[in-house]
């Protein structure tokens, strides 16, 4: 926004971003929007490339993909970032306490008293923040306690990943409820993420938590033959996730990513939709501001942009199906499991 002319002042109690377990790889599609954008190619050195990603059941290949991706560390990513801001950008190093936004008016509240007028107020405060409810956006509750997701450094006696990147699915029949197994390079190490569908307070997540070796080898059963000498090398950290997403109301505030909608993050489309929605908010400025729309037009013609509210939709139903295929022990579950299976079986006979 900054560089299209608009006067811009961010807001945030840290200068900068501190160690925390959030996305840790980027998509194609995530880095075309990070280069429309011209944000890429100042991001490689907090990226590690992957040239393609090899999926394994048990030691057997089920599946190979040539996408591109990248490994990172999340607070290296956004400490690059914020290293690129323009100097016309405003930093403002304090705690947010309030957001006010309506028709005529838009403010942010500092601790200490401190008020910020604003044409436009963007929240991206991720989802755990009161300030979109406080603000008057009310959120719809989808599933609570979706998905459970892990992450861990490891090791291995190659000191290297066979192939790039690696998956690993479960057993077919799955009885811990586990969605997939990630592995992949960041810079400096090698980095894992599990998703799975189980009760956060259960004996198998504290268990996976307290003795992770073990526990993934149990779920894994080709992990040393794929990978030998496995080892986690750091604590399990686990986050809980609520899938939710909120009913707007017309007004001077503008809520991206995570402070708008929840996400699945074994669907890789976080950072797709909190980049989506930088874009469609762009769009519907550069669109609007010199056409001479109304703030609280342009905001409706945010919310109401056809790609964000595909990428939300989709979002959403990636993360049902993949809890259906891990978690469901009916019809449906053993219908996409089988169909899964199916299509693997087709990929391997034309290799």
């Amino acid at each position: 926004m900054a560089q299209r002319g608009n006067r811009v002042t961010l807001v945030d109690k840290s200068a900068e971003c501190r160690p925390c377990f959030k996305a840790e790889k980027l998509e194609p599609d995530q880095v075309s929007l990070l280069q429309r954008h011209g944000l890429m190619d100042g991001l490689q050195s907090a990226l590690t490339p992957i040239h393609g990603v090899t999926t394994f059941r048990g030691s057997r290949i089920v599946k190979t993909s040539g996408v591109h991706q990248f490994g990172m560390r999340y607070e290296s990513l956004v400490n690059t970032l914020l290293a690129q801001m323009p100097a016309a950008v405003q930093f403002v190093k304090a705690e947010v306490v309030g957001v006010s936004a309506t028709d005529q008016a838009g403010s942010v509240s500092l601790r200490g008293g401190r008020v910020l007028d604003a044409d436009l107020v963007v929240l991206a405060a991720g989802s755990a923040s009161r300030l979109a409810v406080q603000s008057g956006l009310k959120r719809r509750e989808i599933s609570r306690n979706n998905t459970v997701v892990f992450g861990f450094d490891f090791t291995i006696s190659a000191a290297r990943l066979p192939f790039e990147g690696v998956n690993f699915w479960p057993a077919f029949t799955n009885p811990a409820k586990v969605g997939y197994l990630t592995l992949f390079p960041v810079p400096g190490g090698l980095r894992a993420n599990l998703f799975a569908y189980a009760d956060p307070r259960s004996e198998w997540t504290a268990a996976l938590r307290a003795q992770p070796d073990r526990v993934l080898r149990e779920v894994f059963a080709g992990l040393d033959q794929v990978l030998p000498g496995f080892h986690v090398t750091s604590r399990v950290e686990a986050v809980n996730i609520d899938l939710w997403t909120s009913e707007t109301v017309a007004s001077r505030l503008v809520a991206v990513g995570d402070a708008f909608q929840s996400v699945c993050p074994s669907t890789g489309t976080g950072l797709s939709k909190v980049l989506t929605d930088v874009t469609a908010l762009v769009d519907a400025l550069d669109a609007g501001l010199p056409a001479g729309r109304p703030i609280a037009q342009i905001v409706d013609d945010y919310y109401s942009s056809e790609i964000k509210q595909r990428v939300d939709r989709n979002s959403l139903l990636a993360a049902r199906h993949g809890r259906i295929i891990a978690a469901d022990r009916g019809l449906e579950g053993w219908y996409r499991r089988f169909g899964r299976e199916i299509k693997g079986t087709l990929r391997r006979s034309r290799a």
